[in-house]
């Protein structure tokens, strides 16, 4: 049964277990568990994902699926869990880096958006998180989840 909780202390080994797995550095991993949600499969740690935050802005700093549980939309669900957590926190808007992977923030229901757009509107927490290079995407809470959770579908 798939259990996706907020994390605790004793979740880090297992977070960081799903960083190395899928090679992914994180300096800071102790001041974002507080913000991280895990999800587990029958006890076993399969994705986790956690942001930074201040005020009413966030920056997610990474989603990480076990390789062999990808395309099997975890991803897609912790992300959604870890929004909902941050809508809770009282954050209206949540930013993350497209590299590698922007087109899985796309599918989620994020919007692309520029980097002079984010130096007009972002506060200096997060402008100081990306650069022109970056491709960057961001959701508008809890605007997000009226239109991000509904199917193309008729």
């Amino acid at each position: 049964m798939l259990e996706i909780k907020v994390s605790s202390e004793k979740d880090i080994p297992m977070i960081e277990e799903l960083l190395l797995e899928s090679k992914l550095k994180l300096d800071s991993l102790d001041k974002v568990f507080p913000n991280s949600m895990i999800a587990y499969d029958s006890g076993n740690p399969v994705a986790a994902a956690g942001f930074s935050y201040a005020e009413k802005e966030a920056v997610i700093q990474y989603v990480v699926v076990q390789k062999r549980r990808q395309r099997e939309y975890l991803g897609d669900g912790i992300v959604k869990a870890l929004l909902n957590f941050a809508d809770k926190k009282g954050i209206k808007w949540v930013y993350v880096k497209g590299i590698d992977i922007g087109h899985f923030f796309s599918r989620v229901g994020f919007e692309e958006i520029s980097y002079d757009h984010l130096l007009a509107t972002g506060s200096p927490f997060v402008k100081n998180q990306f650069n022109r290079e970056d491709i960057i995407f961001t959701a508008t809470l809890p605007d997000f989840f009226l239109r991000a959770c509904r199917s193309n579908k008729s």
